[in-house]
């Protein structure tokens, strides 16, 4: 996909070390906010996309869990 900028998120409004991310990609036709988080061992990353091609394809959304 590329390198993109990202936005690190602390757990809470305290601050303290990263407890997740998001990054944003533009293909030209479809647009991906891509979120990561850490969960009981488990990486969760979710996908909401948005078509931007006027196909009238609704916008959808994914979610994928990774274990080491």
């Amino acid at each position: 996909w590329g390198e993109v900028e990202g936005e690190l998120y602390a757990a809470t409004v305290a601050g303290g070390p990263a407890a997740g991310f998001t990054a944003r990609y533009d293909f030209g036709f479809l647009e991906t906010l891509l979120t990561a988080y850490f969960k009981g061992g488990l990486l969760v990353l979710d996908t909401f996309n948005r078509f931007l091609d006027g196909s009238g394809r609704p916008p959808y959304f994914t979610r994928e869990f990774y274990h080491r």
